[in-house]
């Protein structure tokens, strides 16, 4: 409620005090029609790679700039500043955030060479400013990449297809949403924004449809957006906003059971088998004379076993190097007993002394997170 008031009152205020538009888009919209909606597709699918190809780019330029190890935090700025001057040299509009180079291009029918250069110049500069160590994000440029690059489809359309291509203020419009969709991954307040920039329906159906293209394309074959992406480089393990917060709180000490049988591994097996029922005991938890983890028997296995009273409990240990940490998240723990194939894995205090505080299993950690998941999409689907 915060943001909606917050947002309202300052498009009120604006109104108010100015009544010039964001974005002046010349030209009559193209109007709703099967080509026009098989256009914006296409339009979708050609920004869901470009999206890929800036992520990518991001990706690159921060491995190139991390192999700056000598007085990084002086020379990634006079190296980025270098490049970006040396990009600015050669066309102006990749400095800053775009908002005047997107309306002079858009009012000026630029060629397709000109719309070209600006794009690919557009992507390195902001891979390099954000990857350098300079403010910023791709909010903007992503929509000034993606009003671009409908320009370029309409004016290459209309050369040979005049009387089929798309009106360039509606490429435009359906671009800008749809790598704005794919950058940032807010389909929502990317049709909405179109909806603003230009007060029309038509143009809005074309904006929906391929933001939605977009989304798809790029949460399939790239996984994520930008914003999901840096999370993950940040250490965060987030597919989506729904499981931003209460994943994380699922972890192997909110998990575990503390109740749990154990046994030194020098325990002969004949004195095991009198003391853990099988009726009683699943598993014992094996620990070594300093009290450090040593494996797990099973009672199944422990009581399987015939003529070998003698022998030490230890030799039946299973799962010895496979144990959790307290802070081990969900996901990991459902990798980790996928890679054991065990039904149960103990949970250890720390890495250097893994004395074992509890124990866990598959059976519970599925059912548990099967019942958060259903609490968290009913009350996501019920607000």
């Amino acid at each position: 409620m915060p943001v909606i008031a917050s947002a309202v009152t300052a498009w009120l205020v604006a109104r108010q005090l100015t009544h010039q538009s964001f974005l002046m888009v010349p030209g009559f919209p193209s109007p709703v029609s099967v080509e026009m909606i098989g256009q914006t597709v296409l339009i979708g699918i050609i920004c869901a790679f470009v999206s890929i190809l800036v992520m990518l780019a991001v990706a690159f330029s921060e491995r190139c700039f991390q192999r700056i190890t000598v007085f990084k935090g002086f020379l990634r700025p006079i190296l980025g500043g270098l490049l970006l001057g040396g990009l600015a040299l050669l066309t102006p509009t990749v400095l800053g955030a775009g908002h005047g180079a997107m309306q002079i291009l858009l009012v000026s029918n630029p060629t397709w060479l000109l719309l070209t250069t600006t794009i690919v110049f557009k992507i390195l500069a902001s891979a390099i400013s954000l990857d350098s160590g300079f403010r910023g994000g791709l909010f903007f440029a992503s929509l000034l990449l993606g009003a671009l690059i409908g320009q370029l489809y309409s004016i290459v359309l209309t050369g040979p297809l005049p009387t089929l291509a798309l009106q360039p203020g509606t490429a435009a419009i359906a671009a800008l949403a749809a790598l704005g969709t794919g950058v940032l991954g807010a389909p929502f307040s990317m049709v909405c924004l179109a909806l603003e920039i230009t007060g029309d329906f038509s143009v809005t159906v074309g904006a929906v449809v391929a933001s939605s293209v977009c989304a798809l394309i790029v949460r399939e074959l790239f996984g994520y957006s930008f914003a999901t992406w840096r999370f993950h480089l940040r250490g965060e393990v987030i597919r989506g906003p729904q499981d931003i917060g209460w994943v994380r709180q699922m972890s192997a000490a909110s998990l575990m059971r503390t109740d749990f049988e154990n046994a030194l591994t020098t325990m002969p097996i004949g004195e095991a088998q009198k003391l853990f029922s099988p009726a009683q005991v699943r598993q014992i938890v094996l620990r070594d004379p300093s009290g450090i983890y040593a494996g797990i028997v099973p009672a199944a296995t422990l009581h399987s076993v015939a003529n070998q009273d003698d022998e030490q409990l230890g030799s039946l240990a299973q799962q010895q190097d496979e144990c959790l940490l307290p802070t081990t998240p969900v996901r990991e723990i459902l990798k980790a007993f996928e890679r054991s194939e065990a039904d149960v894995l103990a949970v250890v205090d720390r890495t250097d002394h893994r004395a074992t505080i509890g124990t866990l299993s598959e059976a519970h950690v599925l059912r548990t997170y099967g019942e958060e998941l259903e609490r968290r999409n009913q009350e996501l689907f019920s607000r």
